[in-house]
């Protein structure tokens, strides 16, 4: 995601969740005002955006999303088995691309349709994940599921971590290294996180 500050020590960070940080000035302000003019010529990689995410041309996909009538897109969603792999789903929206808030895990959902197999409709889950020792992915515990027989449970598809640099939060890295921090909840590591699960 987008870097915390310009340079680091300079400012006083006193909020963020959970990727983001936002700073006050501290004794070179100067470089908290350097922030936002970075920020506005990041790249799209940098500023957390799904570059998987494209354009999709397909009209015969339509039948699946009733009532929906504008473009669809194509997105890959990580392998169970390696998040460098994955599948090519076409989904209504563009939304997953970006966050539309910087705060929270970011959950967003919506159908999909596997592209070399049409004739089925997914549920695709995007959200940001806590990584910590111990702390097992979504696709780690419906394998423990699946494992143990529990029955009722959605089919898991697919799963994994958004593969590249910029989709691991860092605000962690600097909780308590400037100033006070105004919060009493320790920062997390979050980890960008998708999956599919079949419907029909």
């Amino acid at each position: 995601m987008a870097p915390s500050s310009s340079s680091g020590s300079p400012t006083t960070p006193f909020s963020w969740s959970p990727n983001p940080l936002t700073s006050s000035p501290s004794e070179q302000p100067e470089f908290l005002a350097d922030y936002p003019w970075r920020l506005n010529h990041a790249s799209e990689d940098v500023l957390g955006f799904d570059l998987t995410i494209k354009p999709f041309e397909g009209a015969s996909f339509h039948r699946h999303f009733p009532g929906y009538k504008g473009p669809l897109y194509q997105a890959t969603v990580p392998s169970r088995e390696a998040s460098g792999q994955g599948e090519a789903y076409v989904i209504p929206t563009q939304d997953l691309r970006r966050l539309t808030s910087p705060f929270g895990r970011g959950t967003r959902s919506t159908r999909a349709v596997l592209v070399r197999d049409s004739d089925h409709v997914h549920f695709l889950k995007d959200y940001w994940r806590v990584k910590g020792d111990g702390l097992k992915n979504e696709g780690e515990i419906y394998g423990l599921l699946e494992g143990a027989n529990v029955p009722h449970i959605a089919p898991f598809v697919s799963g994994n971590d958004v593969d590249g640099d910029h989709h691991t939060t860092i605000g962690h890295q600097y909780e308590g290294s400037h100033g006070k921090m105004m919060t009493n909840r320790t920062k997390r590591e979050r980890r960008q996180y998708q999956y599919i699960n079949t419907i029909e």
